[in-house]
């Protein structure tokens, strides 16, 4: 890979870089990011705008209507998107162990390898991704 080279590893990054969790870090924030910006925006753009009409009708002011109407509105709006995308997010972290990382999915294949049972490992290992997520929606 890129690291091989030089000019890669002289730069100021590099000691953050080097670091295979960093890289886990830096690769799930950027992948999931956009989609939770996304689901923000959209969760503000569901605000009716005939209620912020009203807000301002009353006399309310920007920040009023900011914080007492369009975002408590927006966060019942996007709840349920957001909460999916995060458990997209723990789903995805299976995809660290391209990168050296043991994860939940590369431990139960590193048990698979010692014990040449398939089902096992794997099926506890899935298990456990249910009980995580399961905790996540509520």
């Amino acid at each position: 890979g890129l690291p091989q080279f030089s000019v890669i590893r002289d730069t100021a990054l590099w000691m953050l870089f080097s670091n295979a969790y960093f890289c886990a870090w830096v690769g799930l924030t950027l992948t999931h990011s956009g989609y939770m910006a996304e689901i923000v925006r959209g969760g503000l753009a569901a605000v009716p705008p005939g209620t912020i009409e009203a807000a301002e009708a009353l006399g309310l002011g920007r920040m009023q209507i900011l914080f007492k109407l369009r975002l408590p509105m927006a966060a019942r709006f996007a709840l349920r998107a957001y909460q999916n995308e995060l458990l997209i997010m723990v789903k995805s972290t299976s995809a660290v162990s391209a990168i050296t990382l043991v994860d939940l999915t590369a431990a139960a294949n590193t048990v698979f390898d010692y014990t040449y049972d398939p089902f096992t490992p794997l099926v506890t290992a899935a298990g456990i991704y249910w009980v995580i997520i399961n905790a996540m929606r509520y």
